[in-house]
């Protein structure tokens, strides 16, 4: 049985507002699986509000550090760059990188093709989540 939310930090470098949108996506999509986070490397975002639809950005990203990296289960890796930046991970952090996503990830927030790509990718990991408790018969 799990006894907490998967932490999950989604990064960007190069594109760092597609952090902020993966986070709120994950938050609206279900957030009693995950408890996620957005980060960067560079000079800090100006992202929107908000995308075009009302999907909330309120959270800016924060920058990646190792504060951040210590909280966290799993880094998710949104663009190219953000893998040549990913810095040495502590042992119990896995890295993954999310390849459709980075293809499309300069399209911008309000893309329906990036978000898509990030809906899909977030829905699975959540999936995953379900089928897991189902199998220790819990939840989180």
């Amino acid at each position: 049985m799990y006894k907490r939310r998967a932490r999950v930090v989604f990064f960007a470098a190069a594109t760092p507002c597609v952090a902020a949108l993966a986070r709120a996506l994950a938050e609206h999509l279900d957030s009693q699986w995950l408890d996620v986070r957005a980060a960067f490397t560079g000079p800090a975002p100006h992202c929107p509000p908000a995308t075009s639809d009302g999907l909330p950005l309120s959270a800016v990203p924060a920058a990646l550090d190792e504060s951040l990296l210590g909280w966290a289960d799993l880094l998710v890796c949104l663009d190219a760059a953000a893998l040549t930046a990913c810095p040495a991970l502590p042992p119990d952090v896995r890295r993954i990188h999310w390849p459709a996503v980075a293809a499309v990830a300069h399209l911008g927030v309000d893309d329906p093709t990036l978000r898509k790509a990030l809906e899909e990718r977030i829905q699975g990991m959540i999936g995953g989540m379900r089928l897991l408790a189902g199998l220790d018969g819990g939840s989180p």
